[in-house]
C-alpha cells in the first residue's frame, strides 16, 4: 500500500465556499411554493438574478487617480489602435475563460440545486444568466506597480516580445471615457479594479484568483446588441506613452516610434525592466 502521508495537498486560505442558507430562504420566498413545471413558466430568472447581485459586495474598489495602466496589444492590434486611437471593447461572449462576468460559481450551483430541488431543469436559468453576461462590454488594462511585469502579460496578451503596451494615467483615460459614454448615453458606464478574492464584487468586477497576477483595471458598460465597440481617446495622445517587452529588440522599439510618432504619438516611452 502506497504512504499518502504526504499528499501535496496545498489549503486554500482564501476559500470561497459560501454560507447561503440566507440567499436560500430568499429564493424560496420569491418562488412563493411553485414547483416543476408552474415555477419554470413563472419566469423569475430576472428576479433571481437581481437576488444574487443583492448577496455580493458593495462600492468597486478604485484605483488611485495617478495610478499607471496598461493595455498589452498585438504588433496587429497596436496598428489598429494607432490609426484611430479607439479604446475597443469586447463583449464577455468571446472572453476565452467563460466564467468571466458571471455570476459566482456558489451562489450559481445554490440557484441550479434549488431549481432541481424542485423538479425543474435550470436549462432556462443557464440561458438567462449566460444573456446576461454577454451583454457586458469590457475594456482590460493592467495596473503597473513595478518597473518588472509578469511575463505571461506579454506573451497572453501582446502576442511576445513583439506586442507593444499603451500606458495612460487612470484619471485621464477614465475621464475620456466617461464623458464619451455619456454622450453616446451608453447603459451603466463604471470603471475600476477587479477583485481576485473575498468579498466577491459584481460581474464584471470579479474574477478566479488564478487570474490575479493580471491586475486587471476595467472600463465597462452594458448593451444586449453589440458584440463590441470603440470609444475615441484620441484627446489623449499627448499623454499616452508606451511600454516595451524587456525581450523587445531596439529595431523593433525604432519602428514602432517612428510609426507611433508619425500618427501623433509623443515620445514617452519604457522598456518593462530598465
Amino acid at each position: 500500500m502506497s504512504d499518502l502521508s504526504d499528499d501535496h495537498y496545498l489549503q486554500d486560505l482564501d476559500n470561497a465556499h459560501i454560507n447561503t442558507r440566507d440567499f436560500e430562504a430568499g429564493l424560496a420566498d420569491l418562488s412563493r411554493g411553485l414547483h416543476g413545471g408552474a415555477l419554470d413558466r413563472a419566469n423569475l430568472w430576472s428576479q433571481i438574478h437581481k437576488l444574487v447581485m443583492g448577496q455580493l459586495s458593495g462600492p468597486i474598489t478604485q484605483p488611485s487617480d495617478q495610478a499607471l495602466i496598461c493595455r498589452y496589444l498585438s504588433a496587429t492590434k497596436f496598428l489598429w489602435f494607432v490609426r484611430q486611437f479607439d479604446v475597443y471593447f469586447g463583449s464577455a461572449r468571446a472572453f476565452e475563460d467563460k466564467a468571466d462576468c458571471g455570476l459566482p460559481a456558489d451562489y450559481n450551483n445554490c440557484v441550479k440545486s434549488f431549481l432541481m430541488g424542485r423538479k425543474v431543469n435550470p436549462i432556462a436559468w443557464d440561458d438567462y444568466s449566460e444573456r446576461f453576461r454577454s451583454g457586458w462590454l469590457v475594456s482590460s488594462w493592467t495596473e503597473l506597480t513595478e518597473q518588472h511585469d509578469d511575463h505571461l502579460l506579454w506573451q497572453v496578451y501582446a502576442g511576445g516580445p513583439s506586442g507593444v503596451g499603451i500606458t495612460i494615467r487612470y484619471e485621464d483615460l477614465k475621464d475620456v471615457l466617461t464623458r464619451e459614454s455619456t454622450q453616446r448615453q451608453l447603459a451603466g458606464f463604471t470603471s475600476g479594479k477587479v477583485s481576485y478574492g473575498s468579498p466577491l464584487k459584481i460581474p464584471p468586477f470579479y474574477k478566479r484568483r488564478i487570474f490575479r497576477n493580471d491586475k486587471e483595471v476595467r472600463f465597462a458598460y452594458r448593451s444586449d446588441l453589440l458584440a463590441s465597440d470603440s470609444l475615441s481617446i484620441a484627446s489623449l495622445k499627448d499623454k499616452i506613452g508606451l511600454r516595451f517587452s524587456p525581450d523587445a529588440s531596439q529595431y523593433h522599439i525604432d519602428a514602432v516610434m517612428e510609426t507611433w510618432r508619425k500618427w501623433g504619438g509623443s515620445d514617452r516611452y519604457q522598456k518593462a525592466g530598465d
